[in-house]
């Protein structure tokens, strides 16, 4: 979309029109879909209320129906008529409405955003507690988009629990079995985060179940020895290509003796990663990282990235990041997370389920809510992390991913496709399987250079690089005794905690 400033009456040659404070009570108003701003969010003071979204098939499915906490919304309120229909109140005060009764619809909305700071995301005013100037602003954009809309990923989600290992049946408060029936029960997937350490054995009653249960239960990558900062130290080139070969051989070792895929997606041993590290996964076959800040190295959010956590992955070093979000705080973000079309990952550890597994059974009746909910492993949903939009005979994609998985619909005779990043991609170039034609050869070209295709069939997409490292070549970290110490203390120490626990309550 191309935004331009006009006067009174100049509607020449526009397909909307955002009528802001000072404006609205203009008399040449235009004949196209608009929307109403009646104050400036910043001459507004504080006066926290509750805003109702009423469930009208205008709002979005996923806020239709909510209750969320606003600091504005006891100060504000817009005109009301009997032509009016009300999408969201406070207090039977009317705070959104929409007239339907011309030819083009005319949104009211109480306010105009005010201007970013300079370190401001714009994340930062779609959240719990402030979003009633940006949120019907956004859901007109998406309103007027047309046949140029990008249709966006599904709504999916997962359940990501840190630490556990196949070891035993159970591993602290986590009991394998009751966590793959309380999945299916409720519907929903739980992905135990391994450390790649701990996968020289697992045992057999746990393997046959994660083989027969797994669309209730996968595997991520924890680290590879789950030491204190492990993916955030200050290491040399060399040594982070050794840490993640190594990391991804054991999984890989793991995958040969048990059958159970590991998704080659990491989640960071207590949240930490640095930036070289993150190009080094995206350079040694890592797909994804699952991380809750985006750029945990620093204080602040970034100056130059506005659209920080906006999307449903950022990049990082070529890596894509995808969030997640802790399973025992409040799920009012997990509503603007479902209207950004980002992917809906809590994660928690053996703790969580101290009381049982009820804790994730109304974590997922929550995020059931809002609707059509696709459960599935980390690695599905990085997976299919990609906007699509068809023009002609031509499929656009922007990748959120570096391996996505698509149907190509009939007609489609070129796919253009590449990352949905500002960061360049150097070096990188995209292939092309054709997975419904097993004897084809694969496809090359540079991001958003046009590949052919012929629908309808099913193909994978591949961000490659011309720099990747082959794990099976790198020469593994010397050996320590620390790390096998430090695995052996934690597990029985997990292990041991339901044990005290009980005798306590005893």
């Amino acid at each position: 979309m191309r935004f331009e400033g006009r006067d009174d009456g100049n509607w020449r040659a526009l397909d909307a029109a955002i009528l802001l404070p000072g404006r609205a009570g203009s008399e040449a108003r235009p004949a196209l879909p608009q929307l109403i701003a009646v104050y400036e969010e910043e001459a507004v003071a504080p006066a926290r209320g509750r805003v109702e979204f009423s469930r009208a098939e205008a709002v979005d499915s996923r806020i239709r129906g909510r209750s969320l906490d606003e600091e504005r919304a006891g100060a504000v309120a817009v005109p009301a008529t009997p032509a009016n229909s009300l999408l969201a109140s406070r207090a039977h005060e009317p705070l959104w409405t929409v007239d339907l009764t011309e030819r083009t619809p005319s949104y009211s909305a109480p306010m105009a955003p005010e201007e970013l700071r300079r370190d401001e995301p714009l994340r930062d005013r779609l959240r719990p507690g402030r979003f009633l100037a940006l949120l019907p602003l956004v859901h007109f954009l998406r309103e007027i988009g047309g046949a140029e809309r990008w249709t966006q990923p599904p709504l999916r989600a997962a359940i990501v629990l840190d630490d556990p290992n196949l070891h035993w049946p159970s591993y602290g408060f986590v009991r394998f079995d009751g966590l793959a029936d309380a999945a299916e029960e409720s519907r929903f997937h739980v992905a135990i985060a391994m450390v790649p350490f701990d996968g020289w054995f697992a045992h057999p009653r746990v393997v046959r179940l994660f083989r027969e249960k797994s669309t209730a239960l996968s595997l991520v990558m924890h680290g590879n020895n789950h030491e204190k900062r492990e993916l955030a130290q200050p290491l040399v080139d060399a040594e982070r290509s050794a840490l993640i070969a190594q990391a991804v051989r054991r999984v890989a070792a793991f995958e040969q003796r048990t059958g159970i895929p590991v998704a080659r997606v990491m989640t960071p041993p207590h949240g930490a990663c640095g930036e070289a590290m993150m190009q080094t996964m995206a350079r040694s076959g890592i797909e994804a990282l699952c991380i809750s800040n985006p750029r945990p190295w620093l204080e602040s959010p970034p100056a130059d990235h506005p659209l920080l956590a906006w999307a449903p992955a950022d990049f990082v070093g070529g890596l894509p990041l995808l969030p997640r979000y802790r399973l025992d705080r409040p799920c009012d973000d997990l509503v603007f997370r479902a209207f950004l079309d980002q992917p809906l990952i809590l994660y928690g550890h053996h703790g969580d389920l101290a009381a049982g597994v009820e804790a994730l059974s109304s974590a997922a009746r929550e995020i059931n809510s809002f609707g059509d909910v696709r459960w599935c492993s980390p690695s599905s949903i990085a997976r299919s992390n990609v906007a699509l939009r068809s023009r002609g005979d031509v499929l656009e994609a922007q990748l959120f991913a570096r391996r996505v998985s698509l149907e190509v619909p009939a007609g489609i005779r070129e796919i253009v496709a590449g990352p949905a990043a500002d960061e360049q991609f150097e070096g990188d170039f995209l292939l092309l399987r054709d997975e419904s034609a097993a004897l084809s050869a694969p496809v090359y070209g540079r991001p958003f250079e046009p590949l052919p295709v012929s629908g309808p069939t099913r193909v994978e997409l591949t961000l490659a690089s011309l720099s990747a490292i082959d794990v099976s070549l790198v020469p593994a970290p010397r050996r320590r005794l620390w790390p096998a110490v430090r695995r052996i203390a934690v597990e029985t120490r997990d292990r041991l905690v339901p044990l005290t626990r009980s005798r306590h309550h005893a």
